[in-house]
Protein backbone atom coordinates (compact mmCIF):
# COMPACT_ATOMS: atom_id res chain seq x y z
CA UNK A 1 0.00 0.00 0.00
CA UNK A 2 1.27 3.58 -0.71
CA UNK A 3 1.63 5.76 1.66
CA UNK A 4 2.21 9.12 2.67
CA UNK A 5 3.95 11.54 5.22
CA UNK A 6 1.47 13.91 7.59
CA UNK A 7 2.62 16.35 10.46
CA UNK A 8 0.12 16.04 13.15
CA UNK A 9 1.01 17.60 16.28
CA UNK A 10 2.72 15.54 18.97
CA UNK A 11 -0.50 15.91 21.46
CA UNK A 12 -2.16 13.62 18.31
CA UNK A 13 0.64 11.13 17.78
CA UNK A 14 0.76 10.28 21.40
CA UNK A 15 -3.07 10.10 21.62
CA UNK A 16 -2.71 7.43 18.54
CA UNK A 17 0.11 5.75 20.36
CA UNK A 18 -1.65 4.67 22.99
CA UNK A 19 -4.57 3.80 20.87
CA UNK A 20 -2.34 1.58 19.18
CA UNK A 21 -0.85 0.20 22.89
CA UNK A 22 -3.86 -0.01 24.03
CA UNK A 23 -5.54 -2.02 21.47
CA UNK A 24 -2.47 -3.90 19.43
CA UNK A 25 -3.43 -2.21 16.17
CA UNK A 26 -0.99 -0.61 14.21
CA UNK A 27 -1.00 3.59 14.66
CA UNK A 28 -1.87 3.44 10.39
CA UNK A 29 -4.40 1.49 10.63
CA UNK A 30 -6.02 3.74 13.71
CA UNK A 31 -5.46 6.74 11.52
CA UNK A 32 -7.03 5.53 8.09
CA UNK A 33 -10.08 4.66 10.54
CA UNK A 34 -10.18 8.19 12.31
CA UNK A 35 -10.40 9.42 8.82
CA UNK A 36 -12.77 7.37 7.44
CA UNK A 37 -15.32 7.88 10.09
CA UNK A 38 -14.67 11.70 9.66
CA UNK A 39 -15.47 11.53 6.04
CA UNK A 40 -18.68 9.58 7.31
CA UNK A 41 -19.57 12.56 9.72
CA UNK A 42 -18.86 15.26 7.70
CA UNK A 43 -21.05 13.16 4.54
CA UNK A 44 -23.94 12.77 7.66
CA UNK A 45 -23.67 16.21 8.63
CA UNK A 46 -23.95 17.60 5.18
CA UNK A 47 -27.07 15.03 4.18
CA UNK A 48 -28.78 16.54 7.26
CA UNK A 49 -28.42 20.01 6.39
CA UNK A 50 -29.78 19.36 3.25
CA UNK A 51 -32.80 17.76 4.52
CA UNK A 52 -33.14 20.47 6.77
CA UNK A 53 -33.09 23.17 4.34
CA UNK A 54 -35.44 21.16 1.85
CA UNK A 55 -37.69 20.56 4.90
CA UNK A 56 -37.84 24.61 5.06
CA UNK A 57 -39.24 24.61 1.43
CA UNK A 58 -43.23 23.12 1.65
CA UNK A 59 -43.49 22.39 -1.93
CA UNK A 60 -40.13 20.72 -2.17
CA UNK A 61 -40.85 18.69 1.35
CA UNK A 62 -44.19 17.50 -0.41
CA UNK A 63 -42.30 15.85 -3.64
CA UNK A 64 -39.78 14.75 -1.29
CA UNK A 65 -42.55 12.78 1.22
CA UNK A 66 -44.82 11.28 -2.21
CA UNK A 67 -41.67 9.82 -3.05
CA UNK A 68 -41.10 8.30 0.38
CA UNK A 69 -44.52 7.15 0.30
CA UNK A 70 -44.47 5.55 -3.05
CA UNK A 71 -40.80 3.52 -1.82
CA UNK A 72 -42.34 2.00 1.15
CA UNK A 73 -44.71 0.52 -1.27
CA UNK A 74 -41.78 -1.22 -2.55
CA UNK A 75 -41.24 -2.89 0.59
CA UNK A 76 -44.38 -5.38 0.52
CA UNK A 77 -44.26 -6.12 -3.08
CA UNK A 78 -44.53 -10.06 -2.18
CA UNK A 79 -41.24 -10.75 -2.68
CA UNK A 80 -39.44 -13.29 -0.15
CA UNK A 81 -37.20 -11.96 2.05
Amino acid sequence: MASATVRISLKAQEVVRRLSAQTGRKMQDILDEAVELYRRQLFLEKANAAFAALRMQPGAWAIEEEERTAWDATLSDGLDD
